[in-house]
């Protein structure tokens, strides 16, 4: 994986830090990633690439841009794995600033001067981060907006929104390295990045930019990414243990920070929920026992915490909840659990999100679509809201072109019916050799099967 340092300038107080980014078989990508370094408008900078063994194709591709001298590669000895690559690189830093860039993602010309000034005004803030523009197998916009201060406001902010770890990609202050190493675990680096960006919010403030200086590729599903191969082939059980030694660090990390007990308590809530919803996030099925009781000790003490904050606990519960019922296949109870999660805090998008599939698997489209666009409010372009909305809307459209079937007005569509693509979408329909229309006339409505229209039907 490759890394990036940043030139030391005597001369300077202010004006260096240290970039890094881990290469794993990142030849496709890394010279596209270092020419978006390279062209930055703050130039003060030394890159280190470290690159995991096999190396050859990922030096040949970095070799054009080795001319430039504040370009090093280091060949690790051995596959060390992303996150012990991550901390040896860290390690490795000798100015004020640093940042971490994956091999694959790429920034625009204006990332580093905006964050590092950003930075460099709040000598209280450990990190500077900003918004994500995701492209590739899909476009979305990503944004994590963390409260600044105080530190009990800042960590709940964190446990609210998911414990995403963007602020890992911003532009870090050296100094939180003291007493603390970038995490590593025997799970293949298990979830240290949220691990990481807790023990930032813990010695600082995190500063948020609000505009998509950071690019972020999105693999398809039949790309295997590096920190894929974390997930992939790994049966629910280990999955569950990496999990629990996670939710372990992060309870011990809390610990730490100087907080009273009412609030530190309060944040550890919040952890429990947030650790729970990490388990869903990572597809691992029904909740297991253990983590039903802990869902349930959530339940009875949340209201204890005051304000939005246990109402925010209280919402993510309720999705994690609901989730867990669709998986026990109580689709009733997951419906009744996904609004009480809206309920409990309407700002929450991904609660909006997930209400509106269900809505959808239940028939209620134009709940759904209300839903959907109620998320859109709160985070407009986040991740599959577009789609959402359009799977909603072609869901009333087809509604309505069922209730024309039924009241006998076939002969309008018919007239806008496109035959190729309902023979392109229904290979079975193609394969009997049968008549599109005459097959979605006499079958397809019945059976729900879509269709495309030629034009509009006024």
């Amino acid at each position: 994986m490759p890394a990036v340092r940043q030139k030391l300038h005597l001369s300077s107080c202010a004006d260096f830090r240290d970039r890094l980014f881990p290469a794993y078989r990142s030849e496709t990508f890394i010279s596209s990633t270092l020419v978006s370094v390279l062209a930055q408008t703050y130039s003060d900078f030394v890159v280190e690439i470290a690159v995991e063994p096999p190396a050859e194709e990922t030096l040949n591709a970095c070799w054009p841009l080795l001319r430039d001298d504040r370009v090093k590669i280091i060949v690790n000895p051995q596959v060390f794995g992303w996150a012990e690559n991550i901390k040896c690189l860290v390690r490795r830093v000798a100015t004020p600033y640093f940042l971490i860039l994956p091999h694959d993602d790429l920034l625009k010309q204006d990332y580093i001067a905006t964050l590092l000034d950003e930075l460099i005004r709040r000598p209280q803030a450990s990190v500077a981060y900003c918004d994500m523009a995701c492209f590739g197998n899909e476009t979305f916009h990503w944004s994590l907006r963390l409260t600044n201060e105080p530190l009990f406001d800042r960590l709940m902010s964190f446990f609210l929104a998911g414990t995403e770890a963007v602020p890992m990609r911003g532009v870090t202050r050296s100094s939180v390295r003291e007493n603390y190493d970038f995490p590593v675990d025997h799970y293949d680096g298990f979830a240290v990045e949220c691990e990481w960006v807790l023990h930032l919010l813990i010695v600082g403030a995190a500063i948020h930019v609000p505009r998509p200086l950071y690019l972020k590729r999105i693999f398809g599903p039949n790309e295997v990414t590096a920190s894929g191969k974390r997930l992939i082939g790994r049966s629910r059980e280990n999955l569950f243990e990496a999990l629990e030694y996670h939710r372990t660090r992060m309870l011990a990390l809390i610990r730490k920070a100087d907080l009273p007990k009412a609030m530190r308590d309060a944040v550890e809530l919040a952890a429990e929920a947030a650790m729970l919803r990490r388990h869903m996030t990572f597809n691992m099925g029904a909740l297991s026992p253990v983590q039903r009781a802990r869902a349930d000790q959530i339940m009875t003490t949340a209201d204890a915490i005051p304000g939005s904050c246990g109402k925010g606990v209280l919402s993510m519960l309720h999705l994690v909840m609901s989730q867990h019922a669709f998986f026990e296949g109580d689709k009733k109870t997951a419906l009744d659990l996904a609004m009480a999660a809206v309920d409990s805090d309407s700002s929450q998008w991904e609660g909006l999100v997930y209400l509106s599939k269900l809505l959808l698997d239940a028939g209620r489209s134009i709940e759904a679509l209300d839903a959907a666009q109620r998320a859109w409010t709160a985070a407009p372009d986040a991740r599959g809201l577009r789609e959402l909305i359009a799977e909603c809307e072609s869901n009333i459209e087809q509604h309505r072109f069922r209730e024309m079937m039924q009241s006998g007005q076939a002969e309008i569509l018919a007239k806008q019916f496109d035959a190729a693509a309902y023979l392109i979408d229904y290979p079975d329909v193609a394969a009997a050799g049968v008549d599109p229309w005459q097959h979605y006339r006499e079958f397809g409505w019945r059976e729900r099967r879509r269709f495309r229209l030629l034009s509009p039907i006024v």
